[in-house]
């Protein structure tokens, strides 16, 4: 066999090697160039989007969220190995007594023992120890310890705990900020007008204290107000608001109230917000109440026709708002282009002032049924930092104008779809929960007193509608809209409201053209699991002009609104809204803005009847 030989030659190697590496760098270079190049078009791109100031705070807060997740599981891994999450810590175990909230309903401890749970099942647990209570709340992760033995109302547990004693009362939510300086956003959005001067003048409140500091290596800010009354009608005349700085733009947030302020009840609050404490997150928080109306038993022959039709028919009626003179002029001029008459007309009524009952002759004249909204404000909800009548009407003081009201509607030969205090989960009314203190029960007691009255006074002609906003602002647990419920006995309908207010304010507050589709299927995902059993009426809606097709809105709301079978009546809100500012439109709303608009209208109601 012959064997040849090939010369090894070193050099020629290492020059091939040589160029191998360079071109593999270059490589590594050259991906490296271009993922930079993708990431800084990205970044244009998205900062064209959605400006680079909102861009940067996206990515920081993004990173932030991140980081902050780790490090509170970290936190909670690491209070596990010490034992801080042992829902005993401090207590005596032997010598306490346990009970168990579980989907609605009490068990104790043995009885708990041997119940099957898993995680959808909603769990809280009551510790009753040397006269004290440790409320463990497993699905918001925390426990807190109450110097007292309360009871609870866990029927909103989903958004927030309810414990109460005799002239003591305090509401526990864990709340997310959507600003990420979670300060600032508590100073404005929860306590800007409790920090008014004005508005405490206004209204007879004292700033007791206003103070940060840090309460069990927690920073927390404490407020403190007093209602100077002399009324004992509301049992609550001082409120403490305390907000638990957190992780990840979260904050533990406690409303006390009691009857009289106190360095005893001051020092309640400061014991229980020590107390707070973190645990490891785990079963489902639900809601556990039955929504359902309750007819009105003293409803004469008229008004339960009407009921009763929007109970069980299949049809939409339609209604119009155009001013509370409308029904003299722009409402038949509208009709009359629309060749088609309304079946509802909207008009207001501002507490204290006289009912038009002439105008509601005329509204039924024409077997209209009337929409009164009767709002509890003096400024027409402009004032906002100004006087607001619900503190005198649950302290007793605004009787005689229920009175006087009750009986002009008792006056009245026609039955009144009545809508008290629309758009209270809000914060541009006079009456809404951040002006009653950010107390939803204030809210309810204006309601039941109103009502009540009537009832004494005999008024038997009006159908009591529930209408929140369509979303909650300030967006917070304890402002959702269930909150405000003021009981099944006090409701017969439900008022929906959802406009598309168009691109005007885009830049301001990003501002979107919305379908009808796209605002009541939201509507109809949050109402239909609560309000199923009720008829629902769209107390007002309409579309604006800026930003879109306002024709082709109205087409599109006539080809869906029969797809939500609760809905028995829809109202378009014939105005406008203005820019405070310049004076401008910024939301036409009206229905004959345009020959395109109320043609498609007019086609909308034929095709539709």
């Amino acid at each position: 066999m012959k064997i040849q030989y090939i010369q090894y030659n070193s050099s020629n190697f290492k020059k091939v090697k040589k160029r191998k590496k360079h071109s593999f760098l270059r490589i590594l270079i050259t991906l490296f160039i271009i993922l930079i190049i993708l990431a800084i078009a990205g970044y244009i791109v998205l900062g064209n989007m959605y400006t680079f100031e909102k861009l940067n705070n996206k990515i920081y807060s993004t990173v932030n969220t991140v980081i902050s997740k780790i490090v509170n599981k970290a936190s909670l891994t690491f209070k596990d190995i010490k034992g801080e999450n042992d829902i005993y810590l401090g207590i005596n175990k032997e010598s306490c007594s346990e009970y168990h909230f579980v989907d609605g309903n009490w068990y104790e401890n043995e009885s708990f023992t041997n119940l099957t749970v898993n995680n959808e099942s909603d769990v809280k647990t009551i510790i009753e120890y040397d006269n004290k209570q440790r409320l463990v709340n497993y699905p918001d992760g925390y426990y807190v310890d109450f110097q007292n033995i309360l009871d609870y109302d866990f029927s909103l547990s989903l958004d927030y705990i309810v414990g109460y004693k005799d002239n003591y009362n305090v509401t526990l939510s864990i709340e997310h900020s959507p600003y990420d300086d979670v300060t600032w956003y508590i100073n404005h959005y929860q306590n800007r007008f409790y920090l008014s001067e004005e508005y405490r003048n206004e209204n007879n409140i004292t700033l007791v204290n206003n103070e940060t500091k840090e309460i069990n290596g927690k920073q927390v800010i404490l407020l403190t107000l007093t209602r100077n009354t002399d009324s004992n009608e509301y049992p609550y005349k001082t409120y403490t608001y305390a907000y638990i700085l957190l992780h990840d733009k979260t904050y533990a947030r406690f409303m006390f109230k009691t009857d009289s302020y106190s360095e005893e009840y001051m020092n309640s609050c400061i014991n229980t917000l020590n107390s707070f404490k973190e645990i490891s997150k785990k079963y489902t928080a639900n809601y556990h109440i039955n929504y359902e109306p309750t007819p009105n038993p003293n409803w004469g022959p008229k008004t339960t026709e009407l009921y009763n039709k929007y109970l069980n028919s299949n049809e939409i009626d339609f209604g119009i708002f155009s001013g509370n003179n409308g029904i003299y002029s722009s409402i038949p001029d509208i009709e009359y282009k629309l060749e088609n008459d309304f079946d509802i007309v909207l008009i207001y009524n501002h507490f204290g002032n006289t009912l038009d009952l002439d105008t509601i002759d005329e509204i039924t004249y024409d077997d209209k049924a009337v929409e009164l909204t009767v709002q509890t404000c003096v400024s027409n909800n402009e004032k906002l930092f100004g006087y607001t009548p619900i503190f005198d009407i649950i302290d007793g003081k605004k009787d005689d104008e229920i009175r006087e009201l009750a009986f002009e509607l008792t006056c009245c030969n026609c039955p009144i779809l009545f809508r008290l205090n629309n758009e209270m989960n809000s914060d541009w009314t006079s009456y809404s929960g951040i002006l009653g203190l950010s107390d939803p029960d204030i809210y309810k007691a204006v309601w039941k007193r109103i009502y009540n009255i009537f009832q004494e006074e005999g008024v038997k002609n009006c159908i009591w509608i529930y209408n929140p906003n369509d979303n909650n602002y300030p967006p917070n647990k304890w402002n959702n809209f269930l909150a405000y419920y003021p009981g099944n006995e006090y409701v017969q309908m439900i008022g929906v409201t959802g406009y598309n207010t168009g691109t005007y304010y885009a830049e301001q507050n990003a501002e979107k053209w919305k379908e009808f589709k796209d605002i009541y299927n939201e509507i109809q995902e949050k109402y239909q699991p609560h309000f199923s059993k009720f008829p629902w009426i769209i107390t007002e809606f309409a579309s604006s002009s800026v930003g879109g097709d306002k024709a082709k809105w109205i087409e599109n709301m006539f080809n869906n609104i029969s797809n939500y079978p609760n809905i028995k009546a829809a109202v378009w809100f014939n105005s406008a809204d203005y820019n405070p500012e310049n004076g401008e439109v910024s939301r036409p709303y009206w229905l004959t803005e345009t020959n395109e608009t109320l043609n498609a209208f007019k086609n909308g109601l034929k095709n539709f009847k």
